[in-house]
């Protein structure tokens, strides 16, 4: 993401790469000129990823961050 996001909904999502060679790195990746700001990420299935669950290059500010499965 390379804007700005406020308040957002992720829920109940699978975010994840399940072919034999994985080429998805990341299931959310927040880039250095993206702002994440608020919202709620609960119950996401964020597992199954080339490198890991998150990237973040500028840190979410504030928010819920619940039962994720990474």
């Amino acid at each position: 993401m390379a804007a700005a996001v406020s308040r957002p909904q992720m829920h109940g999502n699978r975010i994840g790469d399940d072919q034999g060679v994985r080429t998805q790195t990341h299931a959310l990746r927040i880039t250095d000129g993206g702002r994440w700001s608020g919202g709620r990420v609960c119950d996401n299935d964020l597992s199954g990823n080339a490198t890991a669950a998150t990237r973040f290059e500028t840190a979410p500010a504030g928010g819920r961050w619940r039962d994720n499965d990474e």
